[in-house]
């Protein structure tokens, strides 16, 4: 009997391991949150890349719902930039131009992640939190700061060739 049920079992995983992917596609996944964006630069990145792949480029949502996508997810400084637009699809536009403007910029963005690592809190000893909190302000500056110098680095290669 025990047998048969663990060959039932290795069945099962190896059929769903086999079965076709788009199979998955009746899979229920939990509902996203779209992040909320407060004006910090530090977040900045992650929150224009989840808004940006989940409502600006969804062709299936108007300008106005995008709009007000924007508002919802907007707090603190950044809403006081776009607060004076009113909610119709024809602002959409222009208050994420607005925000990309204000937030977009290279340098404070390396500024304030540089900020961030370098007053990190000190590590103390016997305590493994503050050497992830440590490790992780470390990681996350090294790797943003590279990603911003190769895309800026990339653009001037841009500007140079076409120069010529």
């Amino acid at each position: 009997m025990v047998k048969t049920q663990e060959s039932r079992e290795s069945l099962k995983i190896e059929d769903y391991s086999k079965s076709d992917i788009s199979g998955l596609s009746s899979l229920r996944l939990p509902r996203l949150e779209l992040p909320t964006f407060d004006g910090d630069l530090g977040t900045w990145l992650t929150f224009r890349g989840v808004f940006t792949a989940t409502i600006d480029t969804n062709k299936h949502l108007s300008e106005a719902a995008k709009f007000g996508y924007l508002i919802g997810a907007l707090k603190g400084d950044s809403v006081k930039l776009v607060s004076g637009f009113s909610m119709s699809g024809k602002c959409y536009k222009e208050a994420w131009e607005i925000l990309t403007n204000r937030y977009d910029n290279r340098r404070n963005l390396v500024y304030a992640l540089l900020s961030k690592f370098i007053n990190v809190k000190p590590i103390e000893v016997n305590n493994p939190k503050s050497v992830f909190e440590v490790l992780d302000t470390s990681q996350v500056a090294i790797l943003v700061c590279g990603k911003l110098a190769t895309n800026l680095a990339c653009q001037e290669c841009k500007l140079e060739t076409s120069l010529i």
